[in-house]
């Protein structure tokens, strides 16, 4: 029994103190992970829609996809979206031919325009309000698909430090709690690393990898830190 208690304490030590990767080869420490999130609110959208229509002639779907572009921007601006904010990329043409048995002929059977409209603003909420009742501009007759809006953080490159931060402090935690455990204390930091922050949606599964999600206007902002600390 006492020779198990002895295997195992020196299992546990060998598993808890590693090298610090330093020239001084004698130097002792424990690597711990720490982790934290803060919360955070996109600011930014950005939205695409897209215009597409085929008639029988150049000057007909022209003519739709313009009049069909003007009733998107002006339902856009009916929701606060500023006219400044909305990029039209103009109206482009192309020609539509017959397809017989999965091959398309020389048969010309109309001609399709397309057009689509871009947003960016920071009036994130009317974007959302926006899209969400798009359906009933739709429903008169126009020809569009709609995107799904993309929210970011434009503070991003702030608040990637604090998080980090956030996270050592909780791997110094997580360390200072098992030394205490066997009678040690915690030192200075030997190294330290950290993987990608991550811009989840609230309350979702952590990933391994790098992530940055749009789909959502709250967010969590997430770090994990590998931390190596001197051990007394």
């Amino acid at each position: 029994m006492a020779s198990s208690i002895v295997v195992s304490l020196g299992i546990f030590f060998g598993l808890l103190f590693v090298s610090g990767g330093l020239s001084d080869k004698g130097r002792k420490g424990i690597t711990v992970t720490g982790s934290a999130q803060v919360e955070a609110t996109a600011d930014t959208a950005v939205w695409n829609i897209y215009i597409n229509t085929q008639l029988p002639s150049i000057s007909e779907a022209v003519a739709k996809v313009d009049s069909d572009t003007k009733a998107l921007v002006a339902y856009l601006v009916s929701q606060g979206i500023s006219a400044q904010e909305i990029t039209s990329y103009g109206v482009s043409t192309s020609t539509a031919y017959e397809v017989a048995n999965g091959t398309q002929t020389s048969n010309i059977v109309g001609y399709v325009a397309n057009n689509s409209l871009r947003i960016r603003t920071k009036e994130v909420q009317k974007v959302k309000l926006a899209t969400e009742n798009i359906g009933q501009v739709l429903q008169t007759g126009i020809s569009a698909s709609s995107g799904t809006p993309e929210y970011y953080l434009s503070n991003l490159a702030e608040l990637r430090p604090k998080v980090i931060e956030e996270a050592v402090a909780d791997a110094k935690t997580r360390a200072t709690a098992m030394v205490a455990a066997i009678g040690g204390t915690v030192g200075d930091p030997i190294s330290g690393s950290s993987g990608s922050v991550q811009v989840n949606p609230p309350d979702s599964v952590e990933s391994d990898y790098g992530s940055y999600d749009t789909s959502t206007i709250d967010k969590s902002v997430r770090a994990v830190v590998s931390v190596t600390f001197k051990v007394n």
